[in-house]
């Protein structure tokens, strides 16, 4: 697997190179300012034009939002599965994690509360939904 993503990280910094010398973007050495160049490149060309009214070869005369989008795709991937690899993620963790799911995370709060029940015990359970708290809390506020 890391030498396939060497492999494919080379063949994206080609295509950004190939996008810089076709359409005279500056896009620099790292991959933020070749991610921006991109961006630029869709920007300046929003409509899909055919090849037979000019020059295949030249920017001007294409759309390579497709291209991109795709490439984007990859490189998001290359970068969670190294992110993956840096940052601990704990065990309990059960949204976008490979082999894991939130329908067993809901099977194993109804074996609990199925155990609590039948010990005739009370159960206590809270349920948080994180999606937009990094939006709406201060990030001192998250780190207490």
């Amino acid at each position: 697997m890391k030498l396939f993503e060497r492999i494919l990280d080379s063949r994206i910094r080609e295509i950004f190179q190939l996008s810089e010398n076709q359409c005279g973007f500056v896009a620099g050495c790292g991959t933020i300012d070749a991610i921006h160049a991109a961006r630029l490149l869709v920007e300046k060309h929003s409509e899909i034009q055919k090849p037979q009214k000019g020059d295949a070869s030249e920017c001007s005369n294409y759309r390579g939002i497709k291209l991109i989008s795709h490439t984007m795709k990859i490189y998001e991937r290359l970068v969670d599965s190294r992110l993956r690899e840096m940052v601990t993620i704990s065990q309990e963790q059960r949204g976008f994690m490979p082999e894991k799911s939130i329908t067993n995370a809901i099977f194993i709060a109804r074996q609990v509360m199925e155990k609590y029940r039948e010990k005739r015990k009370p159960c206590y359970m809270a349920f948080l939904d994180l999606e937009k708290a990094y939006d709406r809390l201060s990030q001192a506020v998250l780190c207490k």
